[in-house]
């Protein structure tokens, strides 16, 4: 059990210290922002997929869908 603590504790601090980079999630710019508007899926300002991509791809709420996942991932 306290190595189990201890290896989440490590996971998480290394998840927050990941997260917390200046550059995780930062809008475009410079270069890779010019490629971006140059794109045939950049329209109006934004930049739209050709197929839609669901986040839910069944008619499952989230809570159910995470409980699936968790016991079934854990057996």
């Amino acid at each position: 059990m306290r190595i189990t603590g201890i290896v989440i504790t490590v996971l998480a601090i290394c998840s927050i210290l990941f997260l917390n980079q200046p550059d995780f999630g930062k809008l475009p710019e410079g270069e890779r922002l010019e490629r971006i508007k140059k794109s045939s899926n950049y329209t109006n300002g934004q930049f739209y997929n050709l197929s839609e991509t669901p986040i839910f791809t069944s008619d499952r709420s989230e809570i159910s869908s995470w409980i699936d996942f968790l016991l079934t991932e854990m057996i």
